[in-house]
């Protein structure tokens, strides 16, 4: 890249928009992302979601790649770059341990999610329900299928919330948990954000110096501390505050524009 240009990397939820929210990506992140194209910079989703969750819409914002499912899953201009598939063992003993300790778990594949359903009377079924309704046509029974994953997140029981210490230790000897609070989640030991960033920086030639990404949560984390500026929206967890030196106003309140602005980008 030219001098100047930067690689930057974007979280979707809470940082381009939130799904809970009809107005979806704001016009002055769509402005952004159009004026740091333009000045010649490089643009990423990176996010936690595999790449069946990613919704046409974020696609059709024009980005040059997309880290997918913490690092597993890594596209460039179209073309995919690198897929990590969770062992089937190791998959199958992380849907046992959640069992094991009243959790509930959501598999998450490249064409597919994965979950049991619930009954009503369970505390998941509203949670369940709000996902079914979100993802019918790419959602599956674990039970009885012949699933493929990269990661996975679970929700931990808050009738037995003593269950969550216990689960977390044995999950820890198979995965990586990127703990949220009331959910989690598991990913192949050594993925995240950061090493996904890491693999498309030395395939591009280009400098962690060169390097921008927003972020909000816990999964955020390690990229915004691997980056060369990372930056915190204000809607963002009281742990990524703690951390980020950087920071912008939320989601809502135009964070990515006045960042991108504040810091030159745009």
């Amino acid at each position: 890249m030219n001098a100047g240009q930067k690689a930057i990397f974007f979280d979707i939820d809470g940082t381009l928009y939130d799904r809970d929210n009809p107005e979806g990506v704001p016009d002055s992140a769509r402005f952004a992302l159009d004026r740091l194209r333009e000045n010649g910079h490089k643009t990423f989703i990176c996010t936690g979601r595999v790449s069946c969750a990613v919704e046409d819409s974020l696609r059709e914002l024009g980005f040059d790649g997309m880290i997918l499912g913490c690092g597993s899953h890594i596209f460039y201009r179209g073309r995919q770059l690198f897929y990590h598939q969770m062992d089937r063992e190791t998959g199958s003993r992380l849907v046992e341990l959640v069992a094991e300790y009243g959790g509930m778990a959501i598999l998450e594949g490249k064409d597919y999610l994965y979950c049991d359903p619930c009954p009503p009377d369970s505390e998941f079924y509203p949670y369940y329900k709000k996902r079914q309704e979100m993802f019918r046509p790419i959602l599956r029974p674990v039970s009885g299928t012949d699933w493929e994953i990269s990661k996975m997140t679970v929700r931990f029981s808050g009738r037995h919330p003593e269950s969550k210490a216990v689960m977390v230790r044995e999950v820890s000897r198979l995965a990586d948990v990127i703990d949220s609070g009331s959910s989690a989640e598991f990913v192949p030991k050594g993925f995240s954000k950061a090493s996904g960033i890491a693999y498309i920086l030395e395939k591009l030639g280009i400098n962690r110096e060169d390097t921008v990404a927003f972020g909000d949560g816990m999964n955020d984390l390690e990229m915004l501390s691997y980056v060369g500026l990372g930056i915190a929206m204000g809607n963002s967890a009281p742990e990524i505050l703690d951390v980020c030196g950087a920071r912008t106003d939320a989601v809502y309140e135009d964070g990515v524009y006045k960042a991108c602005v504040r810091y030159g980008l745009i």
